[in-house]
């Protein structure tokens, strides 16, 4: 059990955008009760991995809306992100990685895989996007001032890995809103 001087502690250090490990630094508590303490009051991560998840809900909750799509949350532990006009949707969303070279020709990767460790913990837990999702969206984030582009797959249709960039392969995927109902033009 944590005090309530602990509680504060750890929402304000939450509030000035620490992540668990430098929470649980700062306080003195371990990551395990900080992440606990964290989820049972519904604060959000604050690494870069969360910040661009919620970006890229955010960005799809928008583009959606403003296409005329219905657009909800889903219930409490679900496995997906959205739900948009009835159908299960789960985001993703990558920041630009350079080029081996360093040019400014920006490419954005993701990377599907069957389970995920949480982070600093010691188990792994199952990922099934083919399955518990109907459509996969991928957010791709550019440096400011750019806007986000998004990617609309069937999640069957879904191959382990994607890359973005110059190459245009997925073209067809690219804005294709359409996959989700009528949209407003």
């Amino acid at each position: 059990m944590i005090t309530p001087t602990q509680q504060r502690a750890i929402e304000q250090a939450h509030a000035a955008g620490l992540n668990n490990p430098e929470i649980a630094a700062q306080t003195g508590l371990s990551v395990s009760t900080v992440k606990r303490y964290r989820a049972k009051s519904n604060l959000g991560g604050n690494g870069l991995v969360q910040q661009l998840a919620r970006f890229g809900v955010q960005h799809v909750t928008d583009t959606a809306r403003q296409l005329g799509l219905t657009v909800e949350m889903p219930a409490s532990g679900a496995r997906h992100d959205l739900l948009i006009q009835g159908r299960r949707v789960d985001v993703k969303a990558a920041g630009m990685v350079l080029s081996p070279a360093q040019t400014p020709s920006p490419r954005w990767q993701f990377w599907f895989k069957s389970s995920r460790r949480e982070e600093m913990e010691e188990y792994d837990y199952a990922l099934d996007q083919w399955r518990d999702a109907e459509v996969v969206i991928c957010v791709c984030c550019p440096q400011v001032p750019y806007r986000p582009v998004a990617y609309l797959y069937e999640a069957y249709q879904l191959p382990k890995t994607l890359t973005f960039g110059r190459h245009g392969v997925h073209d067809y995927a690219h804005e294709r809103w359409g996959l989700l109902g009528s949209v407003r033009a």
